[in-house]
């Protein structure tokens, strides 16, 4: 069956006006049946500030079904937009599907996370679709905390500190010096 969209006057905006006004547009039209598509967990996310989560998410949609509203356009954010969200190390293995050890990532959380950047870094991920993305952001988190499975955050040196304290070390001259090496 084909669909017709109605074009419904500025002054319904609001969802039950809508709503009412749609059905009285239908009725006088003598249509045998319309379609409502909201698009709330659309645009009403990317209104400055709002941010459903998930639970949010799940009762605006059931609230919209129960009102009659037989299609919903939604999005969900990409990969990108969920690491950003993360807060955690274990959250990052979690959302890109890396199998960990949680005696290594408790040990080296942020060493493994720093290192994930700066492989990222090197990644050029504009205009790549978000699948290949969650693709390459895991194989950098593979790679990076395949970098501390066998070595320590002392071996790696990933944050500036290490790097400066093992500096250090190499240019010093020893405190104790063997008397049989001076002549």
């Amino acid at each position: 069956m084909a669909r017709q969209l109605l074009k419904l006057p500025e002054q319904h905006t609001e969802p039950l006006t809508a709503f009412v006004a749609a059905k009285t547009i239908a009725d006088e039209h003598r249509f045998r049946s319309i379609v409502l598509n909201d698009t709330t967990l659309r645009d009403g996310k990317q209104a400055p500030g709002m941010a459903f989560t998930t639970t949010e998410k799940v009762s605006i949609a059931r609230a919209l079904a129960g009102a009659g509203i037989t299609e919903m356009t939604m999005t969900t954010d990409g990969i990108l937009a969920r690491l950003n969200k993360a807060s955690a190390a274990e959250e990052f293995f979690e959302l890109l599907g890396v199998e960990y050890e949680a005696k290594i990532v408790n040990v080296a959380r942020l060493h493994i996370l720093r290192r994930m950047g700066q492989y990222l870094a090197c990644e050029t991920l504009s205009g790549a679709s978000d699948p290949d993305i969650a693709l390459r952001c895991k194989a950098t988190l593979e790679r990076a905390y395949a970098d501390f499975v066998t070595s320590s955050p002392i071996e790696q040196r990933v944050f500036k500190v290490l790097k400066d304290a093992a500096a250090q070390r190499a240019n010093k001259h020893p405190a104790l010096v063997q008397l049989g090496s001076l002549e």
